[in-house]
């Protein structure tokens, strides 16, 4: 169990391994109880402690952020990181007010239309037109 190719069955171990390291660190208590068995068998090869190497610089120097003993090198290349976009919230209430309006005054301009009609068989189609596009809005 030192080498990744003793693993061929389950090369995929590997490269979950490789991701957790990259996510959690090298620390175990950092890591998922889930994923903890997969560090247990990984973390003692030296192809394991070649993957946490990185992941052990990496922590110690998270840890020492806050307390102002990090590298100007690291924290440069910390704030160089972009930011993830953030997400445009829309205002969901102002959309449903607005959409609300809209049909109100639709099926009012409509409702008076229909009631200036003469009952003619031709109004009457276009009475039923009007009130099937009306509730069809609605119906959206």
């Amino acid at each position: 169990m030192n080498t990744p190719t003793e693993f061929t069955h389950s090369t995929d171990g590997w490269t979950r391994f490789q991701v957790c390291a990259g996510a959690y660190g090298a620390q175990r208590a950092a890591w998922p109880l889930t994923e903890r068995n997969l560090y247990d068998r990984f973390a003692t090869t030296s192809a394991g402690q070649q993957i946490l190497q990185p992941a052990q610089s990496l922590d110690k120097d998270l840890n020492l952020v806050g307390t102002g003993g990090a590298s100007a090198d690291f924290m440069a290349r910390l704030m160089a990181m972009p930011l993830p976009p953030q997400v445009r919230l829309q205002n969901y209430a102002v959309v449903f007010w607005r959409r609300s309006v809209a049909v109100l005054l639709l099926m009012a301009a409509l409702g008076f239309g229909n009631g200036y009609t003469e009952n003619t068989n031709v109004d009457r189609i276009w009475q039923t037109a009007t009130m099937t596009t009306a509730f069809g809005v609605i119906a959206q």
